[in-house]
């Protein structure tokens, strides 16, 4: 049998540089995308390690580009005999900018790298697996495209989007064959936070208690972050199961106020769970219950 073919974005650092590497490690000829080839040092150190360098094929793609994406894909299909089994849309930053500060040319780039992206590549990859009737697509979204959490609305929007794109997806290609996964990770040890743009600190007067408030509530998340490798594990289910889910949940503590919103057709109970995480105490009066 042919080996199989893997191409993830955002392999730099962080989930997609441990997902290249175990993605190797199952078997796979994995083309890493980054967008600078010099940022990939860690990614081939890596993968030395790990004895899967000749597995490995580093690639350069810029996923806010049309052009970038459409003319590497066609030459990884070219390598490969028009084979491609399995695509990771992983590559994406976040701007945490507050509301009102965020500005439409904010959303607007966020959503070009991180739901913009993703369309590029599935627009690539997907007439070659559809000529194949068969394939997995997974992407890279976040707990925060399933509950839109306070102080985030550039974010959230790209994670919210991503989230409605793939489900749709999925039931659009379950018929041919193709598979659309979503791995939600929450807080992972990456550089994630450190690439993030925005700051808190600029929201409006009347929203500072709130963003101090949920800031210290997400530093306390972030204090107790999963192992990016571990994480990785998530996107080599969604790649390997025997029938893939729909989503893959990296961070299980988000199940319960999960379980508060899909089964609340009003919205209320949403609401009421986000104000009490972002909200001081002494400002709950009103709110909902």
């Amino acid at each position: 049998m042919a080996p199989k073919v893997a191409l993830i974005t955002g392999t730099n650092s962080g989930i997609g540089l441990h997902t290249a590497v175990q993605l190797c490690q199952a078997g796979y000829i994995t083309y890493a995308s980054v967008r600078s080839l010099s940022k990939a040092g860690a990614l081939k150190k890596a993968a030395a390690a790990a004895g899967v360098a000749n597995l490995l094929k580093i690639i350069e793609m810029d996923v806010g580009s049309d052009e970038s994406v459409a003319t590497v894909v066609n030459g990884l299909l070219s390598e490969t005999d028009n084979v491609i089994n399995v695509a990771i849309a992983n590559a994406g930053y976040a701007d945490f900018a507050p509301p009102e500060v965020a500005s439409v040319a904010a959303f607007k780039s966020n959503m070009n790298v991180n739901f913009y992206g993703v369309v590029r590549l599935a627009n690539a990859v997907l007439p070659a697996m559809r000529a194949a009737r068969r394939g997995r697509f997974i992407a890279t979204s976040s707990v925060v495209g399933l509950m839109g959490t306070p102080m985030k609305p550039v974010y959230v929007s790209t994670k919210f989007a991503l989230e409605g794109y793939v489900e749709s997806m999925a039931a659009s290609y379950a018929s041919v064959g193709i598979h659309f996964s979503l791995v939600e990770p929450g807080p992972v040890a990456s550089e994630f936070m450190a690439n993030s743009t925005g700051n808190v600190e600029a929201a409006p007067a009347e929203l500072r208690s709130v963003a101090n408030a949920y800031h210290t509530a997400f530093l306390r998340v972030m204090a107790d972050p999963l192992p990016a490798e571990e994480c990785a594990k998530y996107f080599l289910r969604a790649a390997t199961d025997e029938r893939p889910h729909l989503r893959y949940m990296a961070y299980e503590a988000m199940a319960p106020a999960l379980g508060v919103k899909y089964s609340d057709l009003t919205g209320d109970k949403t609401l009421a769970v986000l104000t009490s995480i972002s909200v001081p105490p002494t400002e709950t009066s009103g709110g909902c219950e």
